[in-house]
């Protein structure tokens, strides 16, 4: 029996030291180093036993089981504590740290059993047939930790039964069955210690056997180490982006190098690292890192059994922040640009009115004093060339305004009548004395008083009546304006007035079909007419700032029509009345 035993117990030592050489070779995780802990406590309870067969004494016998039983209890200890992790089952952490405290304790209370009674009552040694046995009288402590042992097997049972119903992983499984299957060999073992056999022998070291290859098969069969995910993490950590998973329990448990590198925080302390995380991306911030910026985003995913869980990719976004600045920087080169031409053209500008407005007085003085026919006809000559030259660079101020964005719409209650009375003021004075007509068809239905930018609009009418002017010495322009539409927005009245401006000049008619080709409702910004003034222009960038559009397109009887659409607020929607009238 001697040479059996000591057969057995050199062979579980190889067993035990094999596999906690393979477990360290591939561990990766917490559950991996309790494992590892675990192995330890079989080599250190292993070679306990082994050497009481080598013992010439009881006392040298005795210090052997004393080395053996302090590997038992880092073996239940860290059974207890690899379980809870490989089940990923959450106990309080009283509970563990009650069961360290425990342990401890035990091995105190062996060490000094001789004083206190409390492990041993009464123990002695006996030599049969060469062997040394152990006889000793179970004191109340030695029923306290077999209570333990017992309590702490079956709540390890219950934590990998409840994780192994809920598992959907095939391989989880099968490293739950394995280990369940374990802990069931290892609690048999414990009654079969009061046979007489193990006066002479420690028949736990059988069941260390069995765990062991067990263990084993876990390892090479069921992908215990995971070496799966451990070559996915490995490719993880070289990516050139930080990662960090988070448990559907909201707990971090995983990240990888360059994540750790920009939070440094996931070292020591991960709830305020996942809390980082989160803020940073509900406050649309980022990290910086020297003369690196780095973005957080959330990227969820659902398992197959439901569960949420949340991925953090950290990514290198310099490049695009370094371009966003590029960007801005160029902007603010051409409005600085922009703003030297507006202001240079603006200056310009009003010298140029101060002039020319010099010029159409002194041509006015002369008609009013000059009775001379022949003098008169030079100076109302003049004259027209002096307000058709004011009228050009009124264009190029407004135009500059426009460019550099100064021009702003500003919405004031006003009278439709008024402004159409004030146009036609302005445009009578303007053909009086050409051989032009202005004909309206001004809808009388138009509300009486809106509300909207009416100071704009009667730029826009101006504009293109005098550029439809320009065209010919003799023509015929029609000013038509009718309400459009009427809509009810958020309990308020809109009405939305088209304005029509057809040219019916004779010197541009015969000629249209050489001049461009245009498609019905063309916008006036995408046409290639040679002919349109800068007052086209000003008035087509007026309408974009009010959200409309000008558009250009050729009648049936080949004449050109601008017209718009504009939605302004209604305030009296009494009718304004008749004003048509030819100029």
């Amino acid at each position: 029996m001697y040479t059996t035993c000591l057969v057995i117990q050199w062979i579980t030592l190889f067993i035990v030291i094999a596999e906690a050489v393979s477990i360290f070779t591939r561990m990766n995780n917490k559950a991996h180093y309790f494992l590892f802990i675990n192995c330890v406590g079989m080599v250190i309870s292993s070679i306990g036993c082994l050497m009481s067969f080598y013992a010439n004494s009881g006392d040298a016998y005795y210090q052997n089981i004393l080395l053996s039983w302090g590997g038992k209890i880092v073996i239940v200890v860290s059974t207890f504590l690899f379980i809870e992790n490989l089940s990923k089952y959450r106990m309080p952490k009283i509970v563990p740290i009650s069961g360290g405290v425990f342990g401890v304790v035990t091995f105190v209370i062996m060490l000094t059993t001789e004083q206190t009674k409390l492990f041993y009552i009464e123990k002695s040694f006996a030599t049969d047939n060469g062997i040394i046995r152990f006889n000793y009288v179970k004191g109340i402590w030695y029923y306290l930790w077999d209570a333990f042992v017992l309590a702490t097997v079956l709540l390890c049972i219950y934590m990998l039964v409840r994780s192994l119903r809920n598992e959907q992983d095939v391989q989880k499984k099968k490293q739950y069955r394995l280990f369940i299957y374990a802990l069931v060999v290892e609690a048999a073992m414990g009654f079969v210690l009061m046979l007489p056999i193990t006066w002479y022998y420690d028949l736990n070291q059988v069941g260390f056997i069995l765990c062991a290859l067990l263990s084993m098969v876990a390892i090479f069969r069921s992908d215990l180490m995971d070496t799966v995910i451990m070559a996915r993490e490995y490719v993880i950590d070289e990516l050139s982006a930080g990662v960090i998973a988070e448990d559907t329990s909201g707990d971090i448990v995983y990240y990888n190098k360059l994540a750790a590198k920009i939070m440094p925080v996931l070292r020591y302390n991960r709830v305020e690292a996942l809390s980082n995380v989160k803020n940073i991306i509900r406050e649309g911030g980022n990290v910086t890192i020297g003369d690196r910026i780095y973005t957080i985003e959330d990227r969820p995913f659902f398992e197959k059994s439901g569960n949420e869980r949340h991925i953090y990719a950290i990514i290198d976004s310099t490049a695009q922040f370094r371009h966003i600045e590029e960007i801005r920087e160029q902007k603010e080169m051409a409005d600085k640009a922009n703003k030297e031409k507006a202001d240079f053209l603006l200056g310009m500008s009003n010298e140029l009115k101060t002039l020319i407005n010099a010029v159409i007085s002194k041509s006015e003085l002369i008609l009013k004093e000059s009775s001379e026919d022949s003098v008169k006809e030079k100076a109302t000559g003049i004259n027209y060339v002096g307000k058709t030259l004011n009228s050009v660079v009124n264009d190029i101020i407004d135009y500059s305004k426009l460019d550099f964005e100064k021009m702003e719409v500003n919405p004031i209650e006003y009278s439709p009548r008024s402004f159409f009375l004030d146009i036609l003021d302005v445009i009578k004075s303007r053909t009086k004395d050409r051989k032009l007509i202005l004909e309206t068809n001004i809808s009388p239905d138009i509300p009486k008083t809106l509300y909207g930018d009416g100071a704009k609009i009667k730029q826009i009418l101006s504009n293109l009546l005098a550029n439809s002017f320009k065209h010919s010495a003799n023509g015929i322009v029609m000013l038509r304006t009718n309400v459009y539409k009427r809509i009810n927005e958020d309990d308020e009245k809109f009405a939305i007035l088209h304005f029509e401006v057809e040219e019916c000049t004779t010197g541009l008619n015969d000629n249209i079909s050489k001049l461009f080709t245009l498609s019905e409702g063309e916008k006036i910004a995408d046409s290639n007419k040679p002919e349109e003034g800068l007052g086209v222009s000003i008035a087509d960038k007026i309408l974009t700032m009010m959200d409309s559009r000008l558009l250009l397109k050729k009648s049936d009887r080949g004449v050109l029509v601008y017209s718009f659409n504009i939605k302004q607020k209604i305030v009296d929607e009494s009718a304004m009345g008749d004003i048509n009238m030819n100029v």
